[in-house]
């Protein structure tokens, strides 16, 4: 939740330099052979340009150049199960004043293949900070109920449940862990839900088992199945204002081994360990230590670091072949925080994923992902956040940390491989290369300077051109897969002759052709080639070249980005005509 690791800063050059090293044994490159060299495609972010299609760059054979990356996907690293968030009471009061389909919109943008993609979601056991500021903050704040007679689920079934059931209609398959920032007050040793320690004696740790169990069953009879817990949110904070509770790596052994694991194995419950949630200390307290008992390390299914990267990806997966590495809370921003949502902050997060990626990790999982126009917590102070909701003007913001994000997830696929990529000469600031299922080669890739960064990639021998803008963010897809969606070429090279726009939601275009026609059918569709709204118009409705219309998608709301604008246009004489032409949609 708060960054008290150093300020953003990567030793770059050796993380690569350590992965060739790693590398070094594999006397041969893999060398793709196309039967024709095939298209790449840009998308590039900018402060004033968000999201722009950067248009089709051709493959050429290679020719030697001064500076470029080479990618080998003969050199697999890690697969990428998906994308993470986390689920916040202060993103459900956010989108709360929006209509049904303004939410849905905000929510996709998030969920869909259309958006982030995330798939993978962090839910807070009992209250977060990012939660309401209000009475229960646990599940069970009835003082001494061993027995949990008194837990109860009311308050998620209020705003974290139904929050989660927009996501799921959304994307069926999302899985979901479960996080715990504070256990009920009562099981602190000084009875505060802000400060102090776990109580270590055998009832409270036979409670507190009962309390995380139930949590289990209940969310699984409202249909959303916990794959993992932790037993506490960042155990080495004990003050701050905010739920939190102290322990130590002993402490968790001993809550695993002699507690949990008993309680989960004789009532038939699967849900595994995500070791975390952690902030700060060492590998060896927090990861090796607790590992090394036999029982906990049967039950851990994924390892874990939040915040900025400290290189505990590459020692975990050393050391524990099989068991997924996380980053599990992305940085936003400095503690107690300023709320500025500024380009320099999303750059930051870009390069955290970057380094996350380049360090062995299978999921990314952002914090903040939408808040009010303040982007305050329940106590008081404010973050970074993906997205923002005006709760006076009902304006929906994507800010710089959404389109960092969405760099990613939107192009690299669950399940898809990190790959060697090596840099030769100037480089760019960051550059993480990924193969899809489908065989698409992804390279996503930073600038940060201050002019534009003419960028070779070369794969096999082919190599594609591309000029980065000034401070962007970008993606490469290269459309190697035989069974990738090809981006679509437009059907009429006569693009001037339509002129278009979309803001909130309307459409405006001039097309002089359209002038006295008898009939007028409109398609917009994204880049892949899927219909986003179509519309009609005939007879005496059609009275010049100057259109508008209000697009009501087919799904949802219609996001902020680049679509394709498909005309077709019948005469009185029955001649059809079609043009087509990109369009911009911005909020």
């Amino acid at each position: 939740m708060h960054n008290h690791q150093q300020p953003f800063y990567r030793r770059y050059a050796m993380k690569r330099t350590e992965k060739l090293v790693r590398a070094c044994v594999f006397l041969l490159v893999a060398v793709p052979l196309f039967a024709q060299i095939p298209n790449a495609y840009l998308r590039s972010s900018t402060n004033s340009n968000r999201w722009a299609d950067g248009g089709t760059i051709a493959g050429t054979a290679w020719a030697t150049t001064a500076n470029y990356i080479t990618i080998d996907t003969g050199m697999k690293y890690q697969t990428i199960s998906g994308w993470g968030g986390t689920i916040q009471e202060k993103h459900w009061t956010a989108i709360s004043v929006l209509s049904a389909n303004g939410q849905d919109s905000v929510n996709r943008a998030l969920f869909d293949t259309t958006g982030c993609n995330i798939g993978y979601l962090r839910v807070p056991i009992g209250c977060c900070d990012f939660d309401l500021n209000e009475n229960p903050i646990s599940l069970n704040d009835s003082t001494n109920d061993y027995d949990m007679t008194a837990f109860s689920l009311h308050r998620d079934s209020t705003r974290k449940i139904p929050l989660i059931k927009m996501a799921q209609a959304i994307h069926p398959n999302l899985r979901f862990w479960g996080c715990p920032w504070s256990p009920p007050r009562w099981m602190h040793d000084n009875g505060q839900y802000s400060s102090g320690n776990f109580k270590t004696d055998a009832p409270t740790q036979t409670a507190y088992a009962l309390y995380l169990e139930k949590f289990v069953q209940g969310y699984k009879a409202a249909g959303i199945t916990m794959d993992m817990i932790t037993c506490q949110n960042e155990p080495t904070i004990t003050s701050g204002g905010y739920p939190k509770c102290g322990w130590t790596p002993p402490m968790y052994i001993d809550f695993y081994k002699n507690y949990l694991n008993p309680r989960f194995t004789a009532d038939g419950i699967s849900t595994k360990i995500l070791l975390g949630v952690y902030c700060c200390s060492t590998y060896v307290a927090w990861v090796t230590n607790i590992m090394n008992d036999a029982t906990v390390r049967s039950m851990v299914a994924v390892t874990s670091h939040s915040y900025q990267n400290p290189d505990w990806g590459p020692m975990a997966v050393r050391d524990y072949p099989g068991i997924p590495f996380w980053e599990t809370e992305a940085p936003f921003g400095p503690y107690p925080g300023d709320g500025i949502q500024d380009w320099s902050r999303g750059t930051s997060e870009f390069q955290n994923v970057a380094d996350f990626m380049l360090d062995s990790t299978s999921v990314y999982t952002m914090w903040n992902m939408v808040n009010d126009q303040t982007s305050a917590s329940g106590w008081g102070w404010m973050q970074n956040v993906m997205i923002q909701v005006n709760s006076s003007t009902r304006a929906v913001t994507y800010n710089p940390h959404y389109y960092a994000y969405k760099h990613y997830g939107y192009y690299v696929k669950p399940n898809a491989k990190a790959v060697r990529r090596t840099v030769t000469g100037t480089g760019p600031d960051r550059a993480v290369a990924f193969l899809n299922p489908n065989g698409d080669i992804i390279l996503v890739v930073g600038n940060t300077g201050i002019g534009t960064f003419a960028l070779t990639v070369r794969v096999g021998n082919n190599m594609w051109k591309a000029t980065l803008p000034a401070a962007s963010f970008n993606t490469i897809r290269i459309a190697t897969g035989t069974t990738a969606v090809q981006e679509r070429k437009l059907e009429n090279t006569v693009m001037s002759a339509l002129k278009a726009r979309i803001c909130n939601s309307k459409l405006y275009f001039t097309l002089s052709a359209a002038a006295g026609a008898r009939e007028m059918n409109i398609t917009l569709s994204d880049l892949q080639g899927r219909t986003v709204w179509t519309g009609h118009r005939g007879g005496s409705a059609i009275l010049g070249g100057q259109q508008a219309f209000t697009i009501r998608p087919m799904q949802g709301g219609l996001l902020p980005g680049t679509y394709l604008l498909t005309v077709r246009i019948k005469n009185r004489t029955g001649a059809v005509t079609t043009v087509e032409n990109r369009v911009t949609a911005v909020n």
